[in-house]
């Protein structure tokens, strides 16, 4: 298959491309005229200078003729994840299917395929679509076959380049579980945001590595992507927990990669409402109203994992949750002590990402050498809105939260309260009121209501989630605990019956000795304890480490006088 491998530059007549045939050579390239959305016009006949300055080119420059067969819903993940790629003896889990345009016959459509450069630009003739049903990509309606070459500009922003984030899947929007496209009623399907100005798409969550920029208002601020052959990578750029801060980076691994089920990924967020991962509990269905569950939730497949503190030093001990804040920070029956100190910590340090879908044309943009729009797409947690959910769905339920994953049940708000009405911002109503129903609609929208967040990824989703599990706990390790202590006499006579040295008697009875003061606990399990039955072997066994904790003190303080 010949191809072409166009670059045009600004203006409207500045086309570069490689002639079909040949190989490539400094002869090969040439200059042709067009337009920013129309295919080239035949060659213009070389001159006798660039004829004698060794340029050359075949008279065979039509179009080829490119059909292509692919996965059917997109979903690249469902054959990634298999040792064996799907032959069609699998009949309806086979993956592959056509390009929609394969059998057209329509004059001048001579491209059927989804051929993208990796710098996310389509070739001329990708069928395009989007992943969110609705969107618009630089004003194209999708889906429509690719009539460009190379990166969108825009005349508004004085020609500034824009990033093209049409995607190369074969239906207008996705659906989680469905090859089909998107239709009302169904579950909005699990995709990642791709890296700076990488387009979305069925990615598995690939940690940001971190880049040192190129330093250049103009050029993309991640030098790998821009073909920066001299840059290398730091090795002190992020730490590892900054990469995989917690087994919640295993949210966009697929589900459905055996049922043949695309756009379906564990979650460890809550909601969309009906996704799969969110289980159901025995008393209502919610899973967000904790156990018992009758499908157990995706995210308390989180207990499995740890992501120990290894940076500035191995800061972590084994079956240890020292440093951690304990979400179930009521103090029964002392309710009136309010102790969510710890945790509205945590929060502040914390930003939620959101992506409204009024910003499809702008929230990839790169160059800061011109007036762009601009973008905000991390939002400050919204405190006390997130933690009333600690109160409507445990406390004042005289519930508890058992497992940190359980997080993934509690809607981290952003305080997104200044986009315009149509972007469904956070309103006053839903802060005070952060229902599921409510977030459900600030980030998925309705039929009437589309313009929502719906442009925020999987990943950009539970990142939040990612960086919050491994610093809370519900069961802590370290306790202090303060007490009076004090040495009594009776003040009874030899003989006296025994009912008599068992009360005291104020005013009477004598106080001999007292120590005030406090001590720090911890609870702990010794790892080389030989006693420590081996678990793995018989995974079975309903016993529990309970019975080899042990208790120590850290630390001891007199209170004098």
């Amino acid at each position: 298959m010949r191809y072409f491998n166009w670059d045009y530059g600004s203006g409207t007549t500045a086309y570069h491309g490689r002639l079909p045939g040949g190989p490539f050579n400094a002869g090969s390239w040439f200059v042709d005229v067009g337009d920013s959305v129309n295919a080239p016009t035949p060659l213009t006949p070389l001159t006798p200078a660039q004829i004698a300055a060794g340029q050359t080119y075949t008279t065979d420059y039509g179009w080829d003729v490119v059909r292509s067969v692919g996965i059917a819903a997109g979903d690249v993940r469902l054959v990634a994840a298999q040792t064996t790629t799907p032959t069609f003896a699998s009949g309806a889990n086979y993956p592959y299917a056509p390009n929609a345009q394969y059998a057209s016959s329509t004059t001048g459509v001579l491209g059927a395929h989804n051929l993208f450069a990796g710098t996310s630009e389509p070739y001329y003739g990708a069928f395009l679509n989007t992943l969110v049903q609705g969107e618009t990509i630089d004003g194209l309606t999708l889906p429509s076959n690719n009539t460009r070459n190379g990166l969108v500009t825009t005349t508004a922003l004085g020609g500034t380049t824009l990033s093209f984030n049409a995607s190369d899947i074969p239906i207008n929007g996705v659906a989680a579980g469905l090859t089909t496209a998107y239709a009302s009623g169904n579950v909005l399907g699990d995709w990642d945001n791709g890296i700076g100005d990488i387009r979305d798409g069925p990615y598995i969550n690939k940690a940001d590595e971190g880049d040192a920029g190129s330093g250049s208002p103009i050029n993309n601020p991640y030098c790998w992507k821009s073909g920066n052959k001299d840059y290398i990578l730091s090795t002190t750029l992020f730490t590892p927990n900054r990469l995989v801060p917690s087994a919640v980076t295993f949210g966009s691994l697929p589900t459905g990669v055996i049922r043949n089920k695309p756009w379906q990924t564990l979650l460890f967020r809550p909601g969309p409402i009906n996704h799969p991962g969110l289980g159901t509990s025995t008393s209502t269905g919610n899973s967000d109203v904790g156990p018992p569950y009758t499908t157990p939730p995706d995210h308390l497949l989180l207990d499995l994992f740890t992501m120990p503190v290894v940076e500035p030093y191995a800061i972590s001990e084994p079956l240890s949750t020292a440093g951690r804040i304990n979400m179930n920070y009521l103090i029964v029956p002392f309710n009136y002590i309010n102790r969510d100190t710890g945790l509205r910590a945590v929060l502040k340090s914390e930003q939620v990402i959101s992506i409204s879908d009024a910003q499809a044309a702008n929230y990839k943009l790169f160059r800061n050498d011109v007036a762009l729009p601009q973008t905000t797409i991390r939002f400050p947690v919204n405190i006390d809105s997130t933690l009333s959910q600690f109160y409507s769905r445990r406390f004042n339920n005289k519930d508890i939260f058992r497992s940190p994953s359980e997080i993934c049940d509690i809607d981290i708000v952003p305080n997104d309260t200044t986009r315009a009405a149509t972007e469904i911002p956070i309103t006053a109503a839903i802060s005070a009121n952060p229902t599921r129903a409510n977030m459900d609609l600030y980030w998925n929208g309705t039929g009437a209501t589309p313009n929502a967040h719906r442009l925020t990824g999987d990943n950009s989703r539970e990142r939040i989630y990612a960086t919050l599990y491994p610093r809370l706990t519900t069961k802590s390790n370290t306790f202090t605990i303060h007490f009076r202590v004090q040495a009594l006499k009776p003040a009874l006579s030899p003989g006296s019956p025994s009912a008599a040295w068992q009360s005291w008697r104020e005013g009477t009875d004598v106080i001999t000795g007292e120590y005030r003061g406090s001590q720090i606990i911890e609870r702990y399990v010794d790892p080389n304890d030989t006693t420590i039955p081996d678990f793995a072997a018989n995974p079975s066994t309903t016993q529990t480490l309970a019975p080899y904790y042990k208790f120590r003190i850290l630390s001891a303080k007199q209170f004098a006088p």
